[in-house]
């Protein structure tokens, strides 16, 4: 997922896998992506997803993109 990833167990690696795949479609919302891939709040999501991928889930998304 992103140059900066950090060690994550393996269900985070397949949740970020599936939310990278989500984030690539624009017309799911990342707060969508958030709850589809277990997260209650879109700030965790963004935090831990910051945490793996080096980025922010809007800035993944931006770049996924070009």
């Amino acid at each position: 997922m992103g140059r900066h990833a950090v060690n994550a167990s393996g269900l985070d690696r397949a949740r970020f896998i599936k939310a990278g795949q989500l984030l690539k479609k624009r017309t799911v919302s990342i707060a969508d992506v958030s709850r589809q891939v277990g997260y209650g709040h879109i700030s965790t999501f963004s935090k831990a997803f910051r945490q793996i991928a080096g980025i922010s889930p809007s800035e993944y998304r931006k770049l996924s993109g070009r």
